[in-house]
């Protein structure tokens, strides 16, 4: 696979066959919508005691978009509320590196080939982006 290839296994399994994707009305509704490509989610967070329990989302998007937020949704279940806007954060962070972690220890970085793809990058931190400033504004 080279260096800038966007498509890693995990990326297109997580398309494919998304843990969180379902329609679920319990929880805080966010939605995530790109109007250069048209990727639309609504995203649903149930809180409980400052702690995410669950999250769901659905709607349509490219590979990148869809799998993006199905892992971070894994990543940020079961965190507080500051814990998971560090996630996020970190997920952010991570996709911008020159060295970034190992996908084995951090499978968000699958992500980080985005940087050799600029048009593609609003896919990978659309629903990133959308539950981080939902969460910052519960903070307040």
């Amino acid at each position: 696979m080279k260096g800038t290839d966007l498509y890693h296994p995990l990326i297109l399994k997580h398309n494919k066959n998304p843990l969180h994707f379902k329609v679920d009305n319990d929880g805080d509704k966010i939605n995530a919508y790109n109007p250069i490509c048209g990727d639309e989610f609504q995203i649903v967070i149930s809180i409980e005691n400052n702690k995410i329990n669950k999250a769901s989302f659905h709607g349509y998007g490219c590979a990148v978009s869809k799998s993006a937020l199905d892992l971070l949704l894994d990543r940020i279940q079961n965190l507080d509320i500051p814990e998971a806007v560090a996630e996020i954060e970190k997920y952010l962070r991570v996709i911008e590196l020159d060295d970034p972690p190992s996908s084995d220890v951090y499978s968000l970085a699958v992500f980080q080939k985005v940087k050799f793809h600029p048009a593609r990058r609003e896919c990978a931190t659309l629903g990133a982006n959308a539950i981080l400033r939902h969460l910052r504004e519960r903070l307040v």
